[in-house]
């Protein structure tokens, strides 16, 4: 989350991260290994790079929402945000190694608007 200013600090965007789909529970495998920068976080750093294109915080560059409050959620389990199941899918990947599947991706996204309703003044934004 990056705070807005000015006369943008009652104004917000809600960037949500693409990603693609998986379409397969193989593919979905593949997107939650460490490596994947689309379904897992275990290699993301601290602090996210908003500087660019639409989140711009350079007035030249985005003089549109440039002082507006940014958020940015995380892609997560590769149904763009719609995946409704709290089943945990158990995908064999040899005979000695199963992999936990997960497919939150909708709840993940009411859970943050609720986290930015309460604690980011979402519920009060004007824009």
């Amino acid at each position: 989350f990056r705070p807005g200013f000015g006369d943008g600090s009652t104004k917000y965007h809600v960037y949500l991260q693409g990603g693609g789909w998986c379409t397969s529970y193989e593919s979905c495998y593949k997107r939650a290994q460490p490596t994947s920068y689309v379904g897992s976080s275990l290699n993301y750093g601290d602090y996210a790079w908003f500087s660019a294109d639409y989140l711009d915080d350079n007035a030249t560059t985005n003089p549109l929402m440039h002082n507006w409050n940014t958020a940015w959620l995380i892609y997560c389990d590769g149904s763009s945000f719609t995946g409704n199941n709290m089943t945990i899918y158990p995908y064999k990947v040899n005979e000695t190694y199963t992999q936990q599947l997960y497919f939150r991706g909708h709840e993940n996204l009411k859970q943050a608007m609720t986290v930015l309703n309460n604690e980011y003044g979402l519920n009060t934004a004007s824009d």
